[in-house]
């Protein structure tokens, strides 16, 4: 199991690497490794969470907006939140209904990744990416709501294991 871990995580440092490696001041936006940290930002401190399961809740969260963009299946939704649940992170955390705050997050990201875009890395199919330019109110505050829906089928309604910087003694 080690030499499995130690290979996906090399394969994925290597990726990330060669991506940024001529991105040190992120002029380029395309960055499939930013998923999971577009809303996140903005929702982890205000609930106090973990970094892993702030970016646990956005790549979940991401992967049910890609479903009801279209752009990917339900069973790519149900095999990517699955499995990031099934390693111990959060996969919801009621923040997300703080539609205002999630807006705002957009607003912070769309500042903060320029003028052309939101630039979301959100999923298209298992191993591949496409980015939002925009994502309308109406459509996150639907997405929020079919993701709640779907993660309070799972244990805990998709609280993840150690989530909150007070579970470790860090607050």
């Amino acid at each position: 199991m080690e030499k499995i871990a130690d290979e996906v995580i090399y394969r994925a440092l290597y990726s990330y690497m060669k991506h940024e490696g001529t991105n040190m001041f992120e002029t380029y936006q395309d960055r499939p490794h930013a998923y999971g940290h577009t809303w996140s930002p903005r929702f982890e401190p205000a609930a106090k969470l973990m970094h892993g399961h702030a970016v646990g809740i956005g790549m979940a969260f991401g992967a049910t907006l890609a479903l009801e963009m279209g752009w990917i299946k339900k069973d790519d939704r149900d095999r990517i939140v699955a499995l990031c649940a099934s390693i111990g992170l959060s996969v919801y955390h009621p923040i997300l209904e703080d539609t205002e705050l999630m807006l705002k997050g957009q607003k912070n990201m769309r500042r903060k990744r320029g003028s052309s875009g939101l630039w979301a890395p959100l999923p298209a199919g298992i191993g591949s990416c496409a980015f939002a330019g925009e994502v309308p109110p109406d459509l996150l505050t639907s997405a929020i709501e079919e993701h709640k829906n779907y993660c309070a089928s799972f244990p805990g309604e998709g609280k993840g294991e150690e989530m909150y910087l007070s579970d470790l003694g860090l607050e």
